[in-house]
């Protein structure tokens, strides 16, 4: 740390005689620099040795009845480029007669303090000097404000002279700080956390409440009356509502047209200005399934508060009837009955000795249909005498060939058919199997086994023509009720 030796120069002496005697003391500047003292006094000098910079005065103090006051500067290395040893400090002042002269001069010798460049790091560094002033009444010195820094002490001073008193309502001052969002004090200040509570909870009240004009505003429009908005906002307000609430047309409820049976039971609702309580009552709650089943499924009438779900019917089309729809499906099964009463089968299998099978084609047979396969030669005369077959027995002799068939004759009618027989007959015997037969054969034809025909007329008698299969007749019938004959046929 530097020690230093300092004093008034022969010129600053000069100008403090002229100061005591009124004239105005100004301080100019204070400089710094690296020179060594060889032998001059203090007082003798007039310039600094090796002056190095020129430092801005931003400090004056002088106490009040002080004969000495305080002038202070700041040395920093800004712009030095070559460190230097702080050996010297002088400080300027105007003389009204001489002009700038220095006034005070300091050496700190050996003990010097390096400055070191700009380059080497950043010094700040505080020079005060304790000048004596007298009695001099004016005393200044050229300051730029914006230069002046404040020492620790320098704000130790103004600290301890401050004395600031709790906020009032009234007064400036020490406010306490509170997140409280319900106090009632009036000497605390709010944090920003109580601010944005209320903010949020303000926020959150005038959100509701626009939402609940809103919805007081549709109450009343669903009413059939009228809500003005003066500010074009869309939310109207409670003046806007409370006028809107005069326009509801008196008896609006005129026109309500819902009844007991329609307000869920337990509930109730005004009508024409009458309460009507509801008498609609809930039939089951959650959710339900429902079977469908062979007959109707009624649900009551009521509140059903819960899914209802109807289960699927699944149909086969070609297991359903041609013509009728189950579930929504309709069927594709052919109604054979309704094609054919005969209805010819697809194909047929006989087990000898046991049974006939025919195979039916592919649909709905409603009972009174048959299915039929050709067997033309399926006759008595071909099956052994005794032999009942399907219901046909059998007149077939051992060694003989024989036919035999009823035919009727309806009433007033006629008929004309050919009769096959099967094989070459030697006797046909045509025979009436009524007792009062009036009608006759009129003419009859046998058929040649090559097609040659011959005619003849034969009552109840026979004929013999070794060569013919078959007979075509003609006969007819005049009397009121049906007749028959019966045909025998003989092999040769």
């Amino acid at each position: 740390m530097s020690s230093w030796s300092y004093a008034l120069t022969n010129k600053g002496r000069q100008l403090q005689a002229k100061a005591q005697a009124g004239a105005q003391l100004v301080y100019t500047r204070m400089a710094v620099g690296s020179g060594t003292l060889s032998g001059q006094s203090l007082e003798s000098m007039t310039a600094l040795i090796a002056p190095i910079k020129d430092l801005n005065i931003t400090r004056l103090k002088r106490p009040a009845g002080a004969t000495r006051a305080l002038i202070g500067a700041t040395l920093t290395n800004q712009d030095v480029t070559t460190g230097f040893y702080l050996r010297e400090i002088g400080i300027f002042a105007t003389d009204p007669d001489d002009g700038e002269i220095l006034y005070m001069y300091a050496n700190s010798g050996a003990t010097a303090d390096y400055i070191a460049p700009q380059g080497d790091g950043v010094i700040e560094k505080a020079l005060n000097m304790n000048v004596f002033v007298g009695s001099a009444a004016n005393i200044t010195a050229n300051i730029d404000e914006s230069l002046v820094y404040a020492t620790q002490q320098d704000l130790a001073d103004a600290i301890a002279g401050i004395q600031i008193n709790d906020a009032t309502t009234t007064q400036k001052g020490i406010t306490q700080l509170s997140s409280a969002t319900d106090s009632t004090s009036e000497a605390m200040a709010a944090t920003p956390k109580a601010v944005k509570a209320a903010y949020d909870r303000a926020n959150a009240a005038f959100t509701s409440a626009s939402d609940g004009k809103g919805k007081v505003r549709d109450a009343i429009t669903g009413v059939k009356g009228t809500v003005a908005d003066a500010d074009g906002d869309g939310i109207p307000t409670f003046d806007e509502l409370a006028a809107g609430v005069k326009t509801i047309p008196a008896g609006y409820t005129a026109d309500a047209t819902a009844a007991a049976g329609d307000i869920r039971a337990g509930k109730s609702a005004y009508k024409n200005g009458v309460k009507e309580n509801g008498s609609l009552v809930t039939q089951a709650t959650g959710a339900q399934t429902v079977t469908p089943g062979p007959s109707d499924i009624v649900k009551g009438a009521g509140i059903y508060d819960g899914a209802i779900t109807i289960k699927g019917v699944p149909v086969n089309p070609d297991a359903l009837l041609v013509g009728n729809t189950v579930a929504g499906t309709p069927g594709r099964m052919p109604n054979r009955s309704a094609e054919n009463n005969h209805m010819p089968g697809l194909e047929s299998t006989v087990w000898p000795g046991d049974r006939v099978f025919i195979r039916p084609p592919n649909g709905y047979f409603n009972g009174a249909t048959w299915v039929t396969a050709p067997v033309p030669g399926l006759t008595p005369g071909n099956l052994r005498e005794g032999v009942d077959v399907l219901g046909i027995v059998g007149t077939l002799q051992e060694g003989k060939k024989f036919y035999k068939q009823d035919i009727s004759i309806p009433a007033y009618g006629k008929v004309d058919f050919d009769i096959n027989i099967g094989f070459n007959w030697s006797v046909v015997l045509l025979i009436a199997n009524s007792e009062d037969w009036d009608g006759g054969i009129s003419s009859f034809y046998l058929r040649h086994p090559e097609g040659s025909l011959s005619t003849g007329m034969l009552y109840n008698g026979n004929l013999t023509n070794p060569t013919l299969t078959g007979i075509h007749l003609y006969y007819s019938n005049g009397n009121n009720t049906t007749k028959g004959i019966i045909v025998y046929a003989y092999g040769r």
